[in-house]
């Protein structure tokens, strides 16, 4: 039976999300991009590190990791660059610590409240190189472009002078922070508008108030919004004269549009479209000719440009990080293509076995290497999106990790999975190049007479059916078989009168019972030492 419609959109959204994150997130640069720093859960070649976010540095001595200026505890987990000045000597950044209750009756109380999640604390840390300089918050703050003013919600710190403002009760609802310390923030009664710190508050339109997301150039002299969101279907891209009070509309249909930056002089705004149905990625759209300049596909795509608007990094689903030269169109690669695996659900068809096939999910995957416990594996098929190779043989089971390379980039992707003796699983039909079909029919041949067997091309009793699988092992003859008149009914001995094995797929092949009645049987395969480790498929009869 067809999944139902809870289900299948279970699964959309699961796709979507193991799919959302890009290889290289969280993307800061200086004013010239000689200096970029970026997110990733991947590893270098070589550290075999648990696959936690950390922040990454590429400049001219190459990629390395951004341990951050201070001495920070083992227990810390840099997560991202949040700020960067345009020299590169102001440098904030976003610091994870796991949170250990301090008593255990607090930890009792938390803990069925949290589940399998470990809660953590974040903090932001902000570091001037030039005098050495640190300082750290307890909430998230922005970073003026050149680094003098540093913004929490509701406290302006000039970093030249020492000097702190408070601004409270109001509260700052934008990311940008001008050269002169300016910020939105909405004052009582639910009033946006401009702020300096010292200075006098100025009001600003009304429709500009609901936007999720305002950006500012470098003297608070045009804003740029979005009256939709990232979740949302509909919105226009609009731009504020803050001199003149004018309104421009850049874009009028924006659908899931999620502005990210603004150019210093306010000419080129950094744009996500975080869509599922439609084109997600991300681009630039120039202010004053509506040009727009397509960077990276994906749905979890991040990019940064930089102050003069010139030069733009980016990566996407492509699995590559990129800068390119808005002027010119020259591209510069960073990074190359960088594979990306992601692990899938713990159901019983989930797991490989050695020498099988098996097929895992990412990005940034085709022509990448796969080694099992450090064991090459041969590659049969490999995508942007998915990669199938057969595991080696001679690797036992237990845990095992699955790594993945590209000769081009330093990193490498791997995961920890268990590798089973036996792993059964009916291949599906649209597992079979250039086929198409509803993707949880079966793979079933009529051995007898030929073709395929399914719904409507019934098998008879005698006859034989060739049913294609994966994951049976070093010996696929120590699987026991069963046959089920009909689906939950009684269990009877059926014998597989030959299992041959082709690249890592194998056919099975038995024989209908005479005694088989119309309607939907069912064939069980299970694995000797564990009744639970088992695949099933439904066989139409008719005679």
């Amino acid at each position: 039976m067809p999944p139902s419609l809870p289900i299948r959109i279970f699964v959309c959204l699961l796709l979507l999300r193991l799919s959302a994150a890009a290889q290289f997130e969280s993307i800061a640069i200086d004013g010239t991009a000689a200096n970029i720093w970026f997110s990733s859960t991947l590893r270098l070649k070589g550290d075999d590190g648990p696959a936690n976010p950390l922040i990454y540095q590429a400049g001219s001595a190459g990629i390395s990791l951004f341990s951050g200026p201070t001495d920070e505890p083992a227990t810390r987990l840099l997560a991202s660059v949040t700020g960067v000045s345009d020299d590169g000597d102001v440098v904030a950044w976003l610091t994870a610590q796991p949170f250990t209750p301090t008593s255990s009756a607090t930890q009792a109380r938390i803990a069925p409240q949290i589940g399998i999640i470990t809660p953590r604390i974040y903090t932001i840390g902000v570091h001037r190189y030039s005098d050495n300089r640190d300082w750290t918050f307890s909430e998230a703050v922005s970073l003026s472009r050149n680094g003098r003013w540093v913004w929490t919600t509701t406290t302006a710190l000039d970093l030249q002078t020492g000097q702190s403002y408070s601004i409270a009760p109001a509260f700052r609802i934008a990311p940008g922070v001008s050269d002169e310390g300016d910020a939105v923030v909405l004052q009582e009664p639910n009033v946006a508008g401009l702020l300096r710190p010292g200075g006098q508050f100025r009001p600003l339109p009304e429709s500009v108030r609901p936007a999720q997301v305002i950006l500012m150039d470098r003297h608070a002299a045009t804003l740029v919004w979005s009256t939709g969101s990232s979740a949302l279907g509909a919105g226009q891209l609009k731009k504020l004269d803050v001199a003149t009070g004018a309104i421009t509309v850049l874009v009028d249909n924006c659908p899931n549009c999620e502005p990210l930056q603004l150019s210093a002089d306010g000419r080129r705004v950094l744009v996500a479209t975080r869509s599922i149905e439609g084109a997600a990625g991300v681009w630039v759209l120039d202010t004053l000719t509506q040009q727009r300049t397509d960077l990276a596909a994906g749905y979890g795509a991040d990019a940064a440009i930089t102050s003069s608007g010139q030069i733009a990094c980016y990566s996407g689903t492509e699995g590559m990080l990129q800068c390119r030269d808005l002027e010119s169109g020259d591209v510069r690669t960073v990074v190359g293509k960088t594979p990306q695996v992601v692990r899938w659900p713990d159901t019983p068809d989930a797991f490989p076995a050695p020498s099988s096939r098996y097929t895992l999910k990412g990005s940034g995957l085709e022509g990448a290497a796969v080694s099992v416990n450090g064991t090459p594996a041969r590659v049969t098929a490999s995508s942007a999106t998915a990669i199938t190779f057969l595991v080696p043989e001679e690797v036992e089971p237990g845990q095992a990790k699955f790594s993945f390379e590209q000769e081009a980039s330093p990193f490498q992707s791997s995961l920890t999975w268990e590798l089973r003796a036996i792993a059964p699983r009916v291949i599906k039909l649209s597992e079979i190049p250039g086929t198409e079909a509803i993707w949880w029919l079966p793979y079933l041949e009529n051995g007898t007479r030929g073709g395929l067997a399914g719904e409507f091309q019934p098998l008879q009793p005698g006859e034989v059916v060739w049913i294609h699988m994966v994951g049976l092992g070093r010996d696929p003859s120590l699987m026991q078989w069963y046959w089920q008149d009909w689906i939950g009914g009684p269990l009877h001995d059926v014998v597989a009168e030959e299992i041959t094995k082709d690249d890592g797929w194998y056919t099975v092949k038995i024989r209908i019972p005479e005694t088989a009645p119309n309607g939907i049987s069912v064939i069980v395969g299970q694995s000797p030492w564990d009744p639970s480790v088992a695949a099933r498929v439904e066989i139409p009869v008719a005679h």
